[in-house]
């Protein structure tokens, strides 16, 4: 008898600078939904550092490199989303990502926090190691 294969719904994605190996987009999907920002034009971007990053990595003849991590329930890919994003940081906070704003189901549009300080960072940068491992262990 063969093991029936599970087939996940919602995912997490995660847009790696091919040449950095560095992550510079997450966010939360289903269907392909991942493709959207490959294919997104200036015009319909609202985010300019988006269209800009992959635009410079197609010009140079690469394609970013995508993950997929599928999650059993929405819910689970927007926690993982929110802690990715929480984790890489916002680019306009000294972090990696591009994306506008955090993770997470809403996410926080128009975030405008004040910056941690170097002991909360240095903390939070600890747990997120120990953590992240959990999250990204079926890679």
């Amino acid at each position: 008898m063969q093991t029936p294969t599970i087939i996940y719904q919602f995912y997490t994605y995660i847009y790696y600078d091919p040449d950095t190996l560095q992550p510079f987009l997450v966010g939360k999907g289903s269907d392909e939904r991942y493709k959207f920002h490959l294919t997104c034009s200036l015009k319909s971007s609202h985010n300019p550092h988006k269209f800009y990053k992959i635009r410079k990595i197609h010009n140079s003849g690469k394609e970013p490199i995508i993950k997929l991590l599928y999650k059993e329930t929405e819910d689970e890919a927007y926690e993982l989303e929110d802690f990715l994003s929480h984790h890489w940081e916002l680019e306009r906070f000294g972090g990696l990502l591009v994306n506008l704003q955090y993770g997470g189901r809403g996410g926080t549009k128009g975030l405008k926090r004040p910056p941690f300080s170097k002991e909360h960072k240095k903390k939070s940068s600890e747990a997120h190691s120990k953590n992240i491992s959990n999250y990204l262990s079926n890679w």
